[in-house]
């Protein structure tokens, strides 16, 4: 069992170094890129469309799919009224980061993050939500191999649209395959509808859209790939501790704080308390149950995550690879988010533990992780929404 007591972070330095990988918004690449061959099964269908399921569970991913990847997409949100009156007209731009954490025995996990600003808005993309997935590796809500498109494509399944054609992406035009599901009707008839398209030789989601229509009012989306690389860090290839297969719950606990910039007054820190159930796992991965208590009364929410080898900020870092970090060390720079990932320190905390502190900073947030040196476990953690002026800090209280 581990235990640690509270600790305070402080927020240091940071940088990076990544590589970059087949991209198919490049009309230099696409082509030729080998692929494996996929199993037959039911093909599952677009974002937010056909869902997840695929008859063979254990289906080759497409020769791109592999740990460390990540899909960058801008997206935007709008809700136009369809009454005089009705309320709820308005709409947001963002960021999405589709994080490849693990990959074994069919299954792939997932991290999705959201961001609110980012590109094409005037505001730093400021980190808001984290979730996880675990999926099937041969076609999941981000891809559709390439052999299974084909099939689809000879052969569509029923209730769905689906088409060659070509699409201009960030300037550039791809040849696409097109899946559309569901037709959203005129009001007051309303429907849903999503539509994706996907880039034939990667099988890889381009560009995503969707039309919701009510009785009051109508939500469209859109969501386009800006980028799609490999982030190398030092520790993807490293071991998992042997203690992760044998703990099944995490405790940290710790403040929310809101800060007034320039000002002494201090707001008290409302108590939060973040639980992990671990509800599943593989051979370098687990899936876990989050579950956030703010407050007095408790209030908060659930949400699923997976932690494997390839992510920051997950439960664990392999320690071998931990203790070769040196501080200043670069691990990552995105440049549509405008973060760096650096190692800010290694050695003995102020709390008396030998760690390894890695920071994530960017215009909008900074996250700040301390994990243990000698077995790999996260003990502490502060996150920083520079926009809202808000700091939560955590300590790991439990581990069993």
């Amino acid at each position: 069992m581990f235990r640690s007591a509270a600790i305070c972070l402080c927020v240091l330095a940071w940088s990076n170094a990544s590589a970059q990988v087949f991209n198919p918004l490049d009309p230099g690449q696409g082509a030729g890129q080998p692929q494996a061959p996929a199993q037959p099964g039911q093909v599952p269908g677009a974002l937010q469309g056909m869902g997840n399921d695929v008859a063979a569970n254990n289906a080759a991913a497409p020769a791109w799919v592999k740990e460390g990847m990540r899909l960058t997409y801008k997206s935007a949100v709008a809700t136009t009224v369809n009454q005089v009156g009705a309320p709820g007209a308005g709409g947001g731009a963002g960021v999405y980061t589709v994080d490849i954490v693990a990959l074994a025995r069919g299954k792939v996990g997932l991290e999705t993050r959201f961001y609110v600003g980012g590109p094409d808005t005037q505001q730093p993309a400021t980190l808001s939500t984290t979730t996880g997935t675990l999926a099937n590796a041969s076609s999941c809500d981000f891809w559709i191999h390439p052999d299974q498109l084909a099939r689809m494509l000879k052969t569509p399944p029923g209730g769905v649209k689906i088409a060659q054609m070509p699409l201009e992406i960030n300037g550039r035009q791809i040849q696409t395959i097109r899946i559309q599901t569901g037709q959203a009707q005129p009001a007051p008839a309303g429907g849903a509808e999503s539509t994706g398209y996907y880039e034939p030789a990667s099988g890889v989601l381009v560009q995503q859209l969707t039309k919701t229509i009510g009785a009051q009012s109508t939500q469209s989306s859109i969501m386009t790939m800006v980028e799609m690389r490999e982030r190398k860090l030092p520790w993807s290839l490293g071991r998992p501790p042997s203690w992760l297969a044998k703990f099944k719950k995490y405790t940290y606990t710790g403040g929310v704080q809101f800060f007034i910039p320039g000002s002494d007054i201090q707001v008290p820190p409302t108590p939060v308390t973040i639980m992990y159930e671990v509800t599943g796992n593989g051979p370098n991965y687990i899936v876990a149950r989050q579950t956030v208590q703010a407050g007095q009364a408790g209030g908060g929410g659930q949400s699923t995550l997976v932690f494997g080898p390839t992510q920051f900020c997950s439960i664990y870092l392999p320690p071998i690879e931990l203790r070769q970090l040196r501080q200043g060390q670069v691990l990552d720079e995105d440049k549509t988010l405008g973060t760096r990932l650096v190692v800010s320190g290694v050695g003995q905390a102020a709390y008396g533990r030998n760690v390894a502190t890695i920071v994530e900073d960017g215009p909008g947030y900074t996250q700040v992780c301390d994990y243990e040196l000698e077995t790999g476990i996260l003990l502490a953690a502060m996150y920083q929404n520079k926009s809202l002026n808000q700091t939560v800090q955590v300590a790991l209280s439990e581990a069993r």
